[in-house]
């Protein structure tokens, strides 16, 4: 599987910060952002869909329908290639790096006993990585990309797990908000030779099965939003295998909007 490695994206993202200082148009914006590659089925062009919109650019080609990717891009909305972009539903953009892609898993709708470690199971440092969320954190064509922390070795394999309890779906109350849960989990299938260190990596789950099923619930319950919340665990002692889990800061839970009825 692919890696999205952090380091590299987050140098990406400082383009967003030298471009606004070189003096650009009103009009003209760059950003760093996830995104999903989607079929445009008029022009049968690949547009990548990210946290502002469809966007088009040359070496889309290459990807396919619902590949995932990291892009920074540079949108001139006074470009002539752009005067109908309300219609079209995508901007013609500028790449400023080559996007970087992302591996995405399915979310697993059996959740594993909690109660016990998997096989090989490892601590994640922190699930939804504060310092990277505005730039990372999204909910894109049912894709829900994740920033997440963890000391692991460049030469390892990992399997990633996003799981819930299908048979038995039900919200908390916290503070008013009605918040459900998804368990993260992270297992080493082969180690690595190198020397362990810090990494933040980009995960994509699609998880747009869970969503539409606890938009029925919130539904009957006249509910108008909810919030998704993601568990971990951060520590397990080598020793006796004994371990604890954590939960991400409630700052950081996933808002998601209940759609209206048609």
């Amino acid at each position: 599987m692919k890696k999205c490695v952090l380091g590299m994206a987050v140098a990406a993202a400082g383009l967003v910060l030298l471009t606004s200082c070189l003096g650009s148009s009103n009009n003209e914006f760059t950003t760093t952002s996830p995104g999903v590659v989607t079929l445009d089925s008029k022009t049968a062009r690949m547009i990548v869909q990210t946290r502002v919109g469809g966007i088009y650019a040359k070496g889309f080609e290459t990807y396919n329908e619902g590949d995932c990717v990291v892009v920074n891009f540079t949108v001139n909305q006074d470009s002539p290639e752009n005067a109908e972009a309300s219609k079209t539903g995508y901007y013609f953009s500028t790449l400023n790096v080559a996007p970087v892609e992302v591996s995405q898993y399915a979310i697993n709708q059996h959740q594993a006993d909690t109660s016990k470690l998997l096989v090989g199971e490892k601590p994640i440092i922190q699930a939804m990585t504060p310092n990277l969320v505005n730039t990372y954190l999204s909910y894109i064509e049912k894709r829900l990309f994740l920033p997440v922390a963890y000391n692991g070795i460049s030469d390892e394999s990992l399997a990633w797990d996003l799981s819930y309890d299908r048979q038995n779906m039900k919200a908390e109350e916290e503070n008013g908000k009605r918040v459900y849960s998804l368990f993260l989990r992270r297992r080493v299938v082969k180690e690595g030779t190198k020397k362990a260190e810090d990494k933040a990596e980009l995960l994509a789950f699609r998880i747009g099965n869970f969503i539409d099923q606890v938009n029925s619930l919130e539904k009957a319950a006249s509910s108008k939003e909810f919030y998704v919340k993601i568990n971990y665990i951060d520590k397990i002692n080598e020793k006796d295998s004994t371990y604890t889990w954590a939960k991400m800061d409630p700052n950081f839970y996933i808002t998601f909007a209940v759609p209206a009825d048609k």
